[in-house]
């Protein structure tokens, strides 16, 4: 036949050791499990019992994609391999059982259903094989692109020098087990506005980037060791590492936003985040800079570029941050709380249509808007705790309206933003008029 060969599984248990090499006529694998009535619990989930290796002619369907993909080691000191061949596996779940001296070995690079959701996750939480402990997931120098990757307390993932792409949204990775990460990179590629965590549990990695295309947060939680920290997104986003929290540098740190793209570093709290670095010189720029403390065990330094706002919170530690100064348009309140007045903002001068007004927690002191509010963008800091009034009509243009910290009272004026609306934090109540 020269047509497309359809294969139907309706089992939940689909077999052991499969390997599709060679197959002809791009069979299309469809895997429809049928209800369940062995009183184990599988839900809709299909279960390979060994090695998998499928093949380059052909495809993979399931009318349960929101279901697992089950990789089950049978047996106990065994060596079981998985080989995609660029085949998208269609489960959002891809879960690995194996116990305590078996292996899985990637042979190829894998690659996360076509939504960039897959959650590929280690697990010893089977209910038959409870008693298992996740044995050793090798990653073998292949790049690994998911939604989210996930290890239970136990086992080990060896990470390789491959890349691990993260495109998922939520806790994107939670490792709690042993990782080697070895010469890796962890990308967490972000293209949407939703949030991304990075769970990393105080263990030792090597590479961190930061990609995507979208105005999006990441968070940092526990007290890591990273090598290079490489932010390459070209949008404005923000960097939050929870407070308290020390993370230290081993490599080289890129962190740089552009004009009208800056990236807002921060704490989750009024506690700052701590980085710690031995040696070497770092400059980052087009920050706004909050709740941070930087120390050095050596000779490190630490520098603020000449367009990083101070945005209030930050504690010297034994290094500092050299060059932290406040940018003109961030707005003081020095004279009274009227947005109009010049004497309120850095440099003397009310922010226009080629400016950012910046609300920062260095000045926490409340702003009315009582006239004259046409500026390219606001930008309201997590460290601010004042009040921003709405009293007269605001013309905001291409730089939008970004809310993390504070208070913003609408009135019945209008509001016309050219740009994005964007809150993380703080409290925002719209105008009972157009916006």
């Amino acid at each position: 036949a020269s047509t497309i060969v359809n294969v139907n599984s309706d089992v939940l248990r689909v077999g052991k050791n499969i390997d599709w090499t060679g197959v002809l006529y791009n069979p299309e694998w469809h895997l429809e499990p049928i209800a369940n009535t062995s009183g184990i619990v599988f839900g809709s989930s299909v279960s390979n019992f060994g090695s998998l290796t499928l093949d380059p002619n052909m495809t993979m369907t399931s009318s349960k994609p929101n279901a697992a993909f089950n990789m089950l080691g049978s047996g106990a000191g065994q060596a079981f391999t998985l080989k995609t061949c660029g085949v998208l596996i269609p489960q959002e779940e891809f879960l690995v059982y194996l116990s305590p001296t078996n292996t899985l070995t990637l042979t190829d690079a894998f690659n996360g259903n076509a939504l960039n959701t897959t959650l590929f996750k280690t697990s010893s939480n089977y209910n038959y094989h409870n008693a298992d402990a996740v044995g050793t997931v090798n990653f073998n120098n292949q790049n690994v692109t998911t939604g989210r990757l996930q290890q239970e307390t136990t086992g080990t993932i060896n990470l390789g020098s491959g890349v691990i792409k993260l495109t998922g949204t939520g806790t994107v990775w939670n490792c709690a087990a042993t990782i080697n990460s070895n010469t890796s990179t962890i990308e967490l590629n972000n293209n949407s506005t939703n949030p991304q965590t990075f769970a990393g549990n105080n263990k030792t990695y090597n590479n961190i980037a930061i990609t995507g295309t979208a105005n999006s947060n990441y968070t940092f939680s526990g007290n890591n060791t990273f090598n290079d920290f490489t932010d390459t997104k070209a949008v404005a986003h923000t960097l939050v590492f929870t407070t308290g929290s020390t993370t230290t540098f081993t490599g080289t740190i890129t962190l740089n936003g552009s004009a009208g793209n800056l990236i807002s570093l921060t704490s989750t709290t009024t506690t700052p985040f701590i980085w710690t670095k031995a040696t070497g010189a770092t400059t980052c720029d087009y920050l706004i800079l909050s709740k941070s403390t930087v120390n050095t065990s050596g000779t490190a330094t630490f520098t603020a570029g000449a367009n990083t706002y101070n945005g209030g919170s930050n504690t010297a530690g034994n290094a500092g941050w050299a060059g932290l100064s406040n940018q003109n348009f961030t707005w003081t309140g020095a004279t009274n709380n009227n947005w109009s007045n010049t004497g309120n903002w850095q440099g003397g001068a009310v922010p226009g249509v080629n400016d950012y007004a910046v609300f920062t927690g260095l000045f926490n002191v409340n702003c009315t808007i009582d006239s004259g509010c046409n500026c390219k963008g606001i930008i309201v800091g997590l460290a601010y705790t004042g009040t921003i009034t709405q009293a007269s009509a605001m013309i905001i243009g291409t730089g939008g309206f970004e809310i993390n910290g504070g208070t913003f009272t609408g009135a019945t004026q209008s509001i016309t933003n050219g740009g994005y609306f964007k809150q993380t934090g703080g409290t925002f109540q719209n105008t009972s008029g157009t916006h």
